[in-house]
């Protein structure tokens, strides 16, 4: 059937050429009609109706041409239109095949193995990743239907069946189906298989359907490793939905909660199986968690259908809506029912072991207690025979000393010198009792000083070589063939190292020799580690007794201790303090052939140079040798201006002296040409020596005046000080005569300048006034006891170190000795009051003065422990630190004082100078009941003994009578504390009777 339009175009195709022959007929037949009747006029009736009719012709061939024409534009358009729409079309399908095979190739691409199924025809298009996730090219199957199925596991083929069908038959919306596939290989790979219908026929039934395999066997795996461990921890599962208020549960839940398997209980039925004493709390951290979208965690008890209880422990966190809204609470419940009763068995074990813990403490504490107690008496008693045996001791040695003296027969002077040698074996012994006490009570501490190592072995050499060539033996000491340089450490007790390991050589050796070697083992610019080595030609040691060697109380053998004496803790003593310094010790020995003990120690190397003393040749020209000069000695020390006043008295010069440096500034104020040279102490009340020093260069302008300064100790920052403030060169104290002597030869010349008078100070006020010395080499005889014997040998005073400071003079020593115990008997309890009092300046003056003293008497260990307390007072080290090492130092002072009291003399100058004169009257009556207390420290052995007697010593001397109580001071600042007792008895002194 043909289309209206193309019947209307037919028509006017048959119309336009009939009208347009029509027309032409009429004009013809027109022209024809004028043609044939020439007279015939346009007007004529004829004439005008075939004009008419041609006119008509003519307007109907024109509008049938219009027509035509519009006709045809609009088939024009319907072509073109027609033909955009084909286009068009096949556009849309070109694309539509375009993004099917885009979405295959992603889903392809993603691991989404495509199928694409023909349900009419029966066959699959499968992708290349379809083939390759079971383990085929493409091509290498066939693409039937029949191709998959044989391929799926059998127990899953009808389950999957099913699945497809149900789609199929449009039951289901989709289709999914978890089923194994056989790989190439052999084994199972776990598919999860979706589908769609794509395109269905007009009456609904399905052409073709698409959907896609994904490999899921590593999840599977891994829900399986899950559930093996949800299993093996027998967790429970739970999910609570917030819209439904409903809780699945999987895994162990069920079980925990007594609830059937499968059950999907609500939120208040889970609540409700809680117990009542746990569910509030449980409650309130669950709506926590929901509102706050906090973690959710907690522990109750749940009700169990018998009635019985168990702990749950659960774990939760919120998860949430693309909106943002909370959906769900999803966690795990572990059944800690066991846990909880071994809590509760813990605690019940846990209190049970702090009863018995606070039983086992108490017995500890009474046994401490007792320990404590006993090693308090121990060492009360060790302090106590420290007294009671040293004061009678001393008093032994010190009278075999007098008694050498004397002119005895040979044989009873001979028993004299065994007694003495056996009171020093004595004092020996009971030394290395104390301090085995003191480092295994841990008391013992270690002070770190710059020392020179030859300046040690020196004195070491000095002090043993008597000793071994008095038993017809060598001592060779064999130092590094490098200077070892200044060194920093515990000098003291290194040298009682050495001193302990050569006299034990000497002991056991009987002929050959003892060989000390040092020798580097590691060095560079900071530190240096020395090994030392003490070998002798002795006895030797079995190899059985070497490993005990070091115990204390431990000698080789019992007739060791039989034949040569001694209490085995020299050696121990040795091992403790070389472990203290950190180092190590050992023996080496072959019986018979003699032994090597060795010792090897770290050190820093010092920052600064110890003050090393300069040793001199014997001098050899006779005379004085500073005749006609005159200096000015500027000390606050009594006994040092005493020593360089006799010093320099004896090389014929005049000397003044001052005892501070404002004394110093005014007598060069009123005399400035009147000396030579200023020998200026450094450390000194009311004005420093290098304030004096700055004042006399820049105020009185005497850039000339020699200035020597003398300090008992010279780091570098000292000596740059004392050279800013202008002294010219620094002497270090003790002073070295020799080198005294030497300096100011080099500094004012040998010849004496020409006589000059110099006008005595006057104008001083007596508490200020210099004190000017024409002393020359001979003192006045009645100041000391010359009583013509060899120097004293004292223990604890170096006699190298004594001869170098003061001359071989013991009339002098003997002097100054007993001058130092009057002023310095009570330098340590000065110092402990100053501390006390915060007065840290007087309690550092204090050490200064002691250690400059003991310096020129020769007292090295007196003097070092002052520098060390000095050092640590002035750097503000704590008192309470600072405590134990003042009392230790006292007591060395005290003993030091016992040993000589053989050689102090029985003068007015024994007597201390009364240091409280402001605040002290004279009594006519002793306070008899601190003559009481008096009486009690001493029967207690107690040394506030000395503070008590200074207290009553002006009233004591009036009622007991000078030589009465200067006999009672002397006994008790020599710590005879049973003869202070007699002379108190003897004065018959009570205090008054109760009512």
């Amino acid at each position: 059937m043909n289309h209206p339009s193309e019947h209307s175009t037919r028509t006017a195709r048959l119309i336009w050429p009939v009208l347009l022959v029509l027309l032409v007929v009429t004009l013809a037949l027109a022209a024809m009609s004028g043609y044939a009747d020439p007279h015939c006029r346009l007007d004529t009736p004829a004439c005008l109706m075939n004009l008419g009719l041609g006119f008509i012709l003519v307007l109907t061939y024109a509008a049938g041409v219009l027509l035509w024409r519009r006709e045809h534009r609009q088939r024009e358009q319907a072509v073109l239109e027609l033909r955009r729409t084909a286009e068009t079309h096949f556009d849309d399908e070109q694309r539509l095949r375009s993004d099917e095979q885009r979405w295959k190739r992603a889903l392809d691409g993603a691991g989404h193995a495509v199928w694409d199924w023909n349900v009419q025809a029966g066959t699959v298009d499968f992708s290349a990743s379809w083939h390759e996730l079971i383990g085929y090219q493409p091509g290498e199957l066939s693409n039937s239907l029949s191709e998959w199925e044989r391929r799926i596991h059998p127990d899953d083929l009808e389950e999957t069946i099913a699945l497809v069908k149900s789609h199929l038959d449009g039951h289901a919306a989709h289709y999914e189906s978890i089923h194994r596939m056989r790989h190439r290989d052999g084994r199972w790979v776990w598919i999860l298989d979706r589908g769609l219908i794509f395109e269905r026929a007009a009456d609904g039934t399905p052409i073709r359907m698409i959907g896609t395999h994904t490999d899921i066997t590593a999840l599977r795996q891994t829900e399986e490793n899950l559930r093996l461990a949800i299993e093996s921890a027998q967790l429970g599962l739970w999910n609570l939905d917030v819209g439904t208020d409903r809780v699945q549960c999987w895994g162990h839940l069920s079980a925990q909660f007594g609830l059937p398997a499968n059950a999907e209980p609500s939120y208040e039925e889970i609540m409700s199986l809680i117990h009542p004493e746990d569910r509030p709390a449980t409650d309130r951290l669950v709506r926590r968690a929901l509102e706050q979208h906090a973690p959710y965690q907690a522990e109750y008890r749940v009700i169990q259908p018998d009635g019985s209880l168990r702990w749950i422990s659960a774990l939760g966190r919120t998860s949430f809506s693309p909106e943002g809204r909370v959906e769900r609470l999803s966690g795990v419940t572990l059944d800690i029912t066991e846990r909880k009763r071994m809590e509760q068995e813990l605690r019940e074990s846990e209190r049970r072991f702090r009863e018995l813990n606070s039983s086992l403490a108490r017995q500890i504490e009474a046994s401490t207690a007792e320990a404590r107690a006993a090693s308090a008496a121990k060492s009360e008693f060790l302090a106590h025979m420290s007294h009671e045996i040293r004061t009678p001791l001393n008093a032994v040695l010190g009278l075999t000393q007098v008694l050498e003296r004397e002119p005895l027969p040979a044989d009873q002077h001979e028993l004299v010198e065994h007694i003495h040698e056996a009171g020093q074996s004595l004092l020996v012994l009971l030394n290395d009792i104390l301090d085995f006490s003191k480092i295994e009570a841990g008391q013992l501490r270690l002070e770190s000083h710059p020392f020179d190592l030859d300046t040690l072995l020196a004195k070491v050499d000095s002090l043993m070589l008597s000793t071994a060539q008095s038993r017809g033996l060598t001592l060779d000491i064999e130092t590094p063939d490098t200077p070892i340089g200044s060194l920093l450490g515990d000098a003291l007790r290194l040298d009682q190292v050495l001193l302990n390991l050569i006299g034990n050589a000497i002991k056991f050796t009987e002929h050959g020799g003892i060989r000390v070697r040092i020798r580097t083992l590691e060095s560079d610019a900071r530190q240096v580690r020395l090994r030392f080595e003490v070998s002798d030609s002795g006895i030797g040691i079995e190899p059985a007794t070497v490993t005990r060697l070091f115990q204390a109380f431990t000698q080789a053998d019992g007739h060791i201790s039989r034949r040569f004496g001694g209490t085995g803790l020299g050696l121990s003593i040795s091992k403790r303090l070389v472990e203290l310094m950190g180092g190590r010790i050992g023996v080496e020995s072959q019986v018979g052939q003699g032994s090597t003990f060795w010792f090897e120690l770290p050190f820093a190397r010092a920052a600064t140079d110890p003050v090393v003393p300069v040793f001199h040749a014997q001098r050899t020209e006779s005379g004085p040798r500073l005749t006609g000069r005159r200096f000015l000695v500027v000390d606050d020390s009594a006994m040092n201006r005493e020593v360089v006043e006799r010093a320099l008295g004896k090389e014929g010069a005049r000397v003044t002296l001052a005892v501070d440096g404002q004394q110093a500034v005014r007598i060069l104020e009123s005399c400035p040409a009147g000396f030579d040279a200023v020998l200026m102490d450094v450390r000194m009340p009311v004005m420093d020596g290098l304030t004096a020093t700055g004042l006399i260069r820049d105020d009185l302008g005497l850039t000339d005046l020699p200035i020597i300064a003398l300090t008992a100790g010279v780091t570098t920052e000292e000596q740059a000080a004392a050279r800013a403030a202008g002294v010219d060169d620094i002497l270090p104290k003790p002073l070295d005569l020799e080198q005294l002597v030497d300096c100011l030869a080099a500094r004012i010349g040998a010849q004496p300048p020409a006589d000059a008078e110099v006008e005595p100070v006057t104008e001083l006020p007596d508490a200020e006034r210099a004190v000017d010395s024409e002393t020359s080499a001979e003192m006045p005889s009645a100041a000391f006891a010359d009583t013509g014997a060899a120097f004293p040998d004292i223990p604890g005073i170096d006699q190298a170190l004594a001869i170098r400071s003061l001359g071989n003079d013991p009339a002098f020593f003997q002097h100054l000795l007993t001058r130092f115990i009057s002023e310095q008997h009570d330098a340590v309890e000065r110092a402990q009051e100053a501390l006390a009092q915060g007065a840290r300046k007087a309690a550092t003056q204090a050490m200064h003065r002691l250690r400059g003293e003991a310096g020129h008497l020769g007292a090295a260990d007196l003097m070092q422990r002052a520098e060390r307390l000095e050092l640590a007072i002035e750097q503000g080290v704590d008192a309470r630190v600072l405590a134990p090492e003042l009392e230790s130092l006292e007591q060395r002072l005290m003993d030091f004082i016992v040993l000589c009291g053989p050689w102090v003399l029985d003068t007015e100058t024994t007597t201390p100078p009364e240091r409280h004169s402001a605040t002290t009257e004279v009594m006519s009556d002793p306070d008899l009941e601190r003559v009481a207390e008096l009486r009690a420290a001493l029967s207690e052995n107690n040394s506030r003994a000395r503070r008590i007697f200074r207290e009553l010593e002006p009233a004591l001397k009036s009622a007991l009578g000078a030589d009465r109580c200067r006999t009672l001071g002397t006994a008790i600042r020599d710590l005879r504390f049973e003869a202070a007792l007699a002379v108190l008895k003897e004065a018959a002194l009570e205090p008054p009777s109760a009512g």
